[in-house]
């Protein structure tokens, strides 16, 4: 047995109380190559011990390295993720089919960030109506620190299934270029060479906003940091209201 699974072992049978007390979300993650079915033994008592102490907490499952597998990962893994579901039972178990090659990584833990955002429903209805106002065609809301994609209303269909993850990436370049800065970054606007206007805001410490706007104007541009600003209130009292059960917007 290996030091990580006597590490497990070690917390699963002495010390559950103290690692599985207040958990408000339980990440765990599959090596879908390995065929030992130790993984499965220490699942079975991390749910237990999430029984007992934290009942109300979300479990989210990762079948991580899914690109080394021969075949349709969904179609290998169905038995295995219908098998852990019920093993999880009451706890209802997300489960996110993960490779580092592919968006499925970065969408599994968007879906896991915007899980612990209260009332996310109401940030997408009021989000929704901002695009409306804005006339805008896409707005994408990240969290602050990992740049994660919490939420978004898109107008129109796109192709690329990884530009929230791209997005991210921009947004990390630019804050480690503008971090020698003491500001940091705060707001950017960009003209797209096919006229969409492109705005990022921080709203508050938690998120950030990027907006897009189609055939955009210089006195448009010049117009969309007030409309933002005045969205900021209704985006904290959105965040201060009594929280509400939140579903999965992504």
């Amino acid at each position: 047995m290996g030091s990580q699974d006597k590490f497990m072992d070690e917390y699963l049978n002495s010390q559950s109380s103290e690692l599985f007390s207040n958990v408000a979300v339980l990440v765990y993650a599959f090596d879908v190559t390995s065929e030992s079915t130790e993984g499965m033994s220490q699942f079975d008592g991390c749910m237990s011990a999430l029984r007992t102490y934290s009942p109300e907490a979300k479990l989210f499952v990762l079948f991580h390295k899914s690109d080394l597998l021969s075949g349709s990962p969904s179609t290998l893994l169905r038995d295995r993720e219908s098998d852990l579901k019920r093993r999880a039972l009451p706890t209802l178990a997300h489960c996110h089919i993960t490779s580092i090659w592919d968006e499925s990584l970065y969408r599994a833990w968007s879906s896991i960030i915007s899980s612990l955002v209260p009332n996310l429903t109401l940030f997408h209805s009021e989000l929704l109506r901002f695009v409306d106002r804005t006339r805008g065609e896409e707005a994408i809301l990240f969290e602050a620190v990992t740049l994660l994609a919490i939420g978004h209303v898109t107008k129109r269909h796109h192709p690329d299934g990884r530009r929230f993850e791209k997005i991210s990436n921009m947004m990390k370049q630019l804050r480690t270029m503008t971090g020698k800065f003491s500001a940091g970054m705060v707001s950017l606007r960009v003209v797209l060479g096919d006229g969409t206007g492109l705005l990022m805001e921080r709203l508050c410490n938690e998120a950030i906003l990027m907006l897009t706007v189609p055939h955009v104007t210089p006195q448009r541009m010049l117009e969309l940091p007030a409309e933002v600003a005045g969205f900021k209130p209704v985006f904290t009292a959105v965040s201060e209201a009594q929280p509400e059960v939140d579903p999965h917007m992504l």
